[in-house]
């Protein structure tokens, strides 16, 4: 995956962090930290945040968890970027912390938090060969503890297909991130990443297809910028590894004909759309965007975990 040289993210749950833990709060190759969207259906609101950080690879290598099978992706530099994504919909709310390799991309842990219908934390640790899944949730006499203290509820390994083993696979939830941080500047560049999702590697394919004018409405630096603006339509197609034909894929809850309108100067997708089921196309539009991580001015913060009443000052929250 190429990188500009220039240029370069339920609730409440967050990695767990030695105290006094520092974080740089923004890639310096981004002009940006923080992204919140938006989408409306049917008079539903639904909202996507996206925060990203570096840290200092000596400060939370000792907080990946070990595979129960496999050998487990380990940083190759001096820095992991942390992907941080709360989504809330009606009756759901999450909260993702993907980690990548700073140097390849490569996913090395994801953690996701949902609260909504009952508590639900779901562990990721990519390995060489495969992806450990490991899904928790609480006993009555575990509400107060650690979620990844949690009863395990179902504990599988992922096996990748032949062929993958030369890949740097990475987790969907980080293509904003992956496309932002691309070499995609015109109309005809493209790039590829591969992902690992619904059981499968799948190679996305990310062609800037064109120019289109774009309506915005969104707040950064305390300005607001509102009218119409040129972005680039970033059409991304998936197709599973040893297959021909292309297949769907996930993210953010859309799927089918998935497309990103970049704002090529900031580096940010102005609009994420696709398809959900029973709702048609649906447009996350970008609101806010800010150049630091709020959540990185409280690295070490007491919180109260949803639902359960207890403080854990391990726990670094998302403002």
């Amino acid at each position: 995956m190429t990188k500009f040289p220039w240029l370069l993210s339920g609730l409440l749950l967050c990695v767990v962090m030695p105290a006094g833990f520092a974080a740089e709060a923004y890639d310096v190759r981004l002009p940006w930290a923080l992204a919140e969207y938006s989408a409306t259906k049917l008079l539903m609101t639904s909202r996507l945040k996206i925060e990203l950080a570096v840290l200092d690879v000596n400060q939370v290598a000792a907080n990946f968890s070990s595979p129960f099978e496999g050998q487990p992706i380990e940083p190759s530099a001096d820095s992991v970027v942390l992907l941080r994504m709360e989504t809330k919909v009606p009756g759901r709310q999450s909260q993702m912390d993907v980690y990548l390799d700073a140097m390849t991309d490569e996913a090395i842990e994801l953690r996701k938090w949902e609260t909504g219908g009952g508590h639900e934390f779901k562990q990721l640790r990519y390995t060489k060969t495969g992806i450990a899944r490991l899904r928790m949730q609480p006993d009555k006499n575990e509400q107060n503890m650690m979620p990844t203290e949690w009863t395990i509820r179902r504990k599988e390994f992922r096996v990748y297909p032949e062929g993958s083993e030369a890949l740097s696979i990475t987790a969907p939830q980080a293509l904003p991130y992956l496309i932002a941080t691309s070499s995609l500047e015109w109309p005809g560049d493209n790039v590829e990443f591969y992902i690992f999702s619904d059981g499968r590697i799948i190679r996305v394919k990310a062609t800037a297809d064109a120019w289109v004018e774009s309506k915005v409405n969104f707040e950064t630096a305390g300005t607001r910028i509102k009218g119409w603006q040129k972005t680039l339509e970033v059409v991304l197609t998936g197709t599973p590894l040893g297959e021909g034909a292309p297949a769907d894929f996930h993210l953010f809850g859309l799927s089918g004909d998935i497309r990103f309108l970049l704002d090529v100067t900031r580096r940010v997708a102005i609009e994420i759309r696709g398809e959900i089921a029973m709702f048609g196309l649906v447009r996350f539009k970008l609101k806010t965007l800010r150049a630091t991580s709020l959540s990185a001015h409280s690295p070490s913060v007491s919180i109260t975990a949803p639902g359960t009443g207890t403080h854990h000052n391990q726990l670094q929250p998302l403002k």
